[in-house]
């Protein structure tokens, strides 16, 4: 399989020089997501959030130098983790599929309850357009896993969703099919 390469600065992921139309900017471009309420704080709390989750899981967070606002939000990570035993085997890896050409970075593989497991996690509400972006997230993988959304509150505690739809993956391959129509056909980028 040829390397994937992403640059996160411009959040563009390759594959042979090939540009890859990204799990988010699908459904974004296609109507799933609608970020006009998104703030810029809320962005940036979910970027440092994720940031601390997956240093905490690499072992390599300072936890002394984290910032108290951020702090909730990893004590709600650390209690999931505690409660559910999920055991993290992937942090924040990129993948792309090789046949549809798409790519995106879930946020944990791993498993829980002797499952392989993939979890999204979220500082704000769960949307409905998650199990679709989990969905995509598991047809990079291998094999079928269990899905769920992870909601991380500034009160420390989480919630749990589970994903279960098996349409949620032709859904999301309907999102591709459309969004690779449109810019083949509308000249959309």
């Amino acid at each position: 399989m040829p390397e994937l390469l992403f640059d996160k600065g411009s959040h563009v992921y390759s594959v042979n020089g090939r540009a890859l139309p990204s799990v988010t900017g699908i459904l974004k471009a296609e109507g799933f997501i609608d970020d006009t309420w998104f703030t810029e704080d809320a962005r940036l709390r979910g970027a440092y959030v994720h940031l601390a989750c997956h240093l905490y899981d690499m072992g390599t967070l300072d936890e002394d130098s984290l910032d108290p606002a951020l702090r909730p939000y990893l004590d709600a990570y650390i209690r999931f983790k505690a409660d559910t035993g999920f055991e993290v085997e992937e942090s924040e890896v990129p993948r792309y599929h090789e046949q549809y050409l798409f790519a995106g970075t879930p946020d944990k593989i791993g498993v829980m309850s002797k499952a392989d497991t993939l979890i999204d996690l979220k500082s704000g509400p769960i949307a409905p357009w998650t199990a679709l972006q989990t969905a995509a997230y598991e047809l990079t993988l291998d094999r079928p896993v269990k899905r769920f959304g992870v909601q991380l509150t500034d009160e420390g505690k989480y919630k749990m969703v589970p994903f279960t739809d098996r349409t949620d993956r032709n859904i999301f391959l309907s999102a591709l099919a459309i969004h690779n129509w449109k810019i083949n056909h509308n000249g959309r980028k």
